[in-house]
């Protein structure tokens, strides 16, 4: 197990755990998906996340391909859309930020319990989720959606 700090929140990992477990799974939601928006996501994720994110998910074993789920909210001023999402991998949560009253910003992450969304491999006991919210550009010849 390793511990990882990020974006205030301590979780322990196993990375060869994670590895191991996303060699079975085939494909990630986006790639099931392959609407406009998650064709975006997949071109521009493993560059434009930001870098605590992205930091994370390498340093955890989780493979940026497979997401259990990504969705959008829409697009902000025709450049970005304002994505969310979920990867899972096991571990645990060992301190979580002091809540606040504040309005979350973005890019916004917190650690769940596996949702339905999750790939049957994460759903069990030790599996944790982490869930993100970031903008990120909208690269694609197409328009931009939403």
């Amino acid at each position: 197990m390793i511990l990882q700090t990020i974006m205030g929140w301590q979780v322990t990992v196993d990375k060869e755990r994670t590895q191991s477990s996303y060699t079975l799974i085939d494909k990630g939601g986006c790639e099931k998906c392959g609407c406009s928006a998650c064709r975006n996501f997949s071109s521009v994720a493993q560059e434009a996340l930001p870098s605590e994110i992205l930091s994370f998910i390498r340093d955890s074993g989780i493979d940026i391909r497979k997401d259990a789920e990504v969705y959008n909210f829409g697009n902000r001023n025709g450049k970005y859309v304002h994505y969310a999402g979920e990867y899972y991998l096991w571990g645990s949560v060992i301190k979580a930020p002091a809540p606040t009253n504040q309005v979350l910003g973005i890019p916004h992450i917190a650690f769940v319990k596996p949702t339905t969304l999750a790939q049957k491999i994460f759903q069990q006991d030790g599996a944790i989720g982490i869930y993100f919210e970031a903008l990120l550009p909208w690269k694609l010849a197409e328009p931009i959606i939403g």
